[in-house]
């Protein structure tokens, strides 16, 4: 999966757990267009990272049980030749690297 796509869905996830809307598992699966089972690891994943999400079968849905939220930041830039002469430090690392 790609980098920026897992970033996406966990911002959804985020989102929808913030708002107690994210369904049951099997909507929240239709919804992130990923399987049950990947639902599951997402879940997991914001519980390793300290988040504390419950589901309520009565709501049918998860929710944060603190107040809390997963905060992602992500940018992205090009660096000039000058700035990864700096970086790297010569003109013949550059020249590698811009190959990739």
């Amino acid at each position: 999966m790609n980098f920026i796509t897992q970033i996406e869905r966990f911002q959804t996830l985020n989102k929808l757990i913030r708002l107690r809307r994210t369904g049951t598992p099997c909507e929240l699966a239709q919804r992130l267009h990923i399987s049950k089972r990947q639902v599951y690891n997402l879940i997991e994943e914001f519980k390793m990272m300290g988040l504390k999400v419950q589901y309520s079968k009565k709501e049918q849905t998860y929710y944060y049980a603190q107040e809390e939220e997963l905060k992602i930041n992500f940018s992205v830039s090009i660096l000039t030749e000058k700035e990864l002469k700096k970086i790297y430090g010569t003109a013949a690392k550059c020249n590698e690297i811009a190959h990739y």
